[in-house]
Parts: structure tokens; C-alpha cells; sequence
């Protein structure tokens, strides 16, 4: 914080790839109950997850049961940005229905989402598809000065260089943020 700088202090646990339901297992589920337990711990105002919380859309049904009920256990809010692994699993898992406080990010073209109760503000791009013309940064929103603002995206950090990577995440796009 800058002097004179009005917010309040706020904790955020961010995750991303947890890769639930991998076909190789090596300790997702875990690690992930892990991270909502620390959640708890730390008493963060939020929770941020950027992409690829399943591994795949085949994911089982009682998988996306027991992540529902991780998801609640937690009282704070939680921001969930779609990645590529997830774009058929989400549909199924349906967050928003299954769990009381999470705000699923749809906007293709950006989506902000004030946290209700923190001075906490989540702006993100949803995956249509994984491609190279899907930049996950392109398009944020100035930031505001009365609120914490987080620019959530998921792909890949290619630097400077032409890429054809899909949802590549150029320097360029991270100094513009």
C-alpha cells in the first residue's frame, strides 16, 4: 500500500490448474483440499481460481460432487475463470447452481466482478476456445483506485516473440495491466 492509500488490506487465495479428475493422478484432490483448507486458515476475503480446475470433460459425477462440497465449505466468495481443460467440464459441473458462493466468469469480451463486502474487484476473459487469437489479457479495464483490481486469465506467457501457441499472454499484455 502507497501512503494515504484508503483501501482496505485484503487476502486472496488464488489457484489455478488443479487439473481435478487427472487421468494420471498425482495428488490433485489433495492438493486441493489443501488449498481450501488454507483458505480457511488464513481467513482470505476471497478465493480466485484461473482455469483448469478439472483435467477434461469426462471428469465423474461423484468428482464434481465432492468439489461442490470443498467449494463450500468455504463462506467467502469465490471467482472461477473457465480454462481450456474446463470448457466441457464446466457445463456439467455447473458451479453457480451447485455452490452458494461462487461467481462463474461468462464474458467472452471481460467480465468485472466486484466482490460483494471486500474493496476487491476481478476482471476476466472467458475461453471460447483455446486458440492463438484468444489473448486472455487484451481488452481489461483501467484500473480503479478505490478497490484491490485483479486481471485473472489463463494461458501461456510467450514474452515478447510471435507465437502460435494458443491463449498466448505476451509482455506486452502484462505492462498494459
Amino acid at each position: 500500500m502507497t501512503p494515504g492509500d484508503r483501501r482496505p488490506p485484503a487476502k486472496v487465495l488464488h489457484a489455478s490448474d488443479c487439473h481435478l479428475g487427472a487421468d494420471r493422478p498425482n495428488g490433485e484432490e489433495e492438493a486441493f483440499a489443501g488449498a481450501i483448507d488454507l483458505a480457511l486458515a488464513e481467513d482470505v476475503d476471497a478465493v480466485l481460481i484461473t482455469g483448469d480446475l478439472f483435467d477434461h470433460g469426462r471428469v465423474r459425477d461423484d468428482l464434481l460432487d465432492w468439489t461442490a462440497a470443498q467449494l463450500d465449505r468455504l463462506d467467502q466468495p469465490i471467482v472461477l475463470l473457465p480454462g481450456n481443460h474446463d470448457l466441457a467440464a464446466l457445463p456439467r459441473f455447473d458451479p453457480v447452481r451447485r455452490c452458494r458462493s461462487v461467481h462463474l466468469i461468462v464474458g467472452h469480451d471481460g467480465e468485472v466482478v466486484d466482490i460483494d463486502g471486500t474493496a476487491i474487484t476481478v476482471w476476466g476473459r472467458a475461453m471460447k476456445e483455446h486458440e492463438p487469437s484468444f489473448r486472455p489479457l487484451v481488452g481489461a479495464p483501467a484500473r480503479r483506485m478505490d478497490r484491490w483490481c485483479i486481471v485473472a486469465g489463463h494461458g501461456l506467457f510467450v514474452g515478447h516473440e510471435k507465437s502460435f501457441r494458443a491463449s498466448p499472454i505476451t509482455s506486452d499484455d502484462l505492462a498494459a495491466v
